[in-house]
This record gives C-alpha cells, structure tokens and sequence, in this order.
C-alpha cells in the first residue's frame, strides 16, 4: 500500500466505502482522510463536502485516477489537497512520483489544518484595527471568531446575559461596513472565509516551493 511507503509515523486505517468511512468516523477522530472519488456507494466529494462543514479540524486530500482541471481548481478553492493518481497505459504521476506528490500534499493539509485557528485570530485582530474597537471588543470579537454562542460570550467576559445584546450592538455597527450580516454566525463566517482564503495563499506559496 503506498501509504505505507510515506512513513507517516501514524496509525493508518483503510476503508473501502464511504459507508465505513463515515462509521469510522463517528466512532472517532482523525487527523487525515484520503479519498477516492469513485467509490462502490458513492463520491469521495461527497463525503470530503461533509468533513468540510462538520470536521473542520481534520484534513482532507482527494486522490483519483480520474481527475479534470475543474476538480483541480474546485479542491484549491474548497481547501481539499488533490492529487492524480498514476493512470494504467499513459506516463502520468508513475508510482514513485504520486508517493512524493502525496507526501507533500498531506505535509501541506496538514499544515494549512493546524494554522487555521490562528489564521481566524489574524483576521479578528486586522479587524480590530481597521475597525478601532475599544478595550473590550476585541475579546469579543476573538470569540466570535473561535465560534462561541451568547451563552459562552456572557461567561468568557463576564457580561451579564441580559446586558450583553447592549456590548454587543455597538461593535456590530462598527463592523458593518465590512461584515454586513449583523449577527455571531454572519460575524464567525466572515472571518472563517478569509481565514481559509489566507490558508489557501499560504498552500500556494507552499506548493511553489515544492515543486522542482
């Protein structure tokens, strides 16, 4: 199994379907998913869409024998690493090459998973500045960003529940000339889109690097 020639120095487990896959992954955490795309029940984009949206922690890289330029842009732009799989009767990624194409791809979601917390605190903090919030705000702001509830923010800063709608009216005009949805998921998502539009930069200048 090429995986076995990465030397992950992790435990790896395989599965054939996204139906084991999504099993495996309710009974536990992982850091890593590699997917095919042709699965016997179904797509790995399917699954990778999912993953996306409900394990933002864990990273996710595509790898097909069946790749298109389209899936190729759509994985950069959604954050999924991708590679293309040697195909049987043509010179594409032979075997020696897709293991090392593999090996930098997961270096690389890997790297840009762990970073994505802290590019969230990059975007709070620039709107911090843009926005010249007072002493308190950017606490608040900063637990936005992490995706915390009225209940947790009342708790973190201290804020009286029933006083908190009044810290927080204040701060919602400040950022609304750039953040024009006025509420915690509109103000958690903003910041969430630039920080993974940073993390995509930041694969990109990676994968440059890389590449011989």
């Amino acid at each position: 199994m090429i995986l076995e020639r990465l030397d992950l120095g992790s435990v790896i487990e395989h599965v054939e379907t996204l139906a084991a896959a999504r099993e495996a992954l309710r009974r536990g955490q992982y850091a890593l998913v590699i997917l095919d795309v042709q699965l016997p029940d179904g797509r790995g984009w399917d699954l990778a869409d999912e993953l996306l949206k409900t394990a933002p922690s864990t990273a996710v890289v595509i790898c097909t024998a069946h790749g298109t330029p389209k899936q190729t842009v759509d994985a950069r732009l959604s954050g999924v690493g991708y590679v293309e799989k040697f195909q049987s009767g043509s010179e594409k990624n032979p075997y020696g090459e897709l293991a090392e194409a593999l090996r930098l791809e997961i270096a690389s979601a890997l790297a840009g998973q762990r970073g994505t917390e802290e590019r969230k605190l990059e975007v709070a903090r620039d709107l911090e500045l843009r926005c010249e919030l007072t002493e308190r705000e950017p606490a608040i702001l900063e637990l936005i960003a992490g995706g915390a509830t009225h209940d947790e923010i009342a708790a973190e800063t201290g804020i009286a529940k029933s006083t908190l709608n009044n810290a927080l009216g204040p701060l919602f005009d400040k950022l609304e000339p750039i953040v024009r949805d006025r509420s915690l998921a509109g103000i958690a998502l903003w910041i969430s889109d630039h920080a993974h539009y940073l993390t995509i930069r930041e694969r990109e200048r990676r994968r440059r690097e890389y590449r011989p």
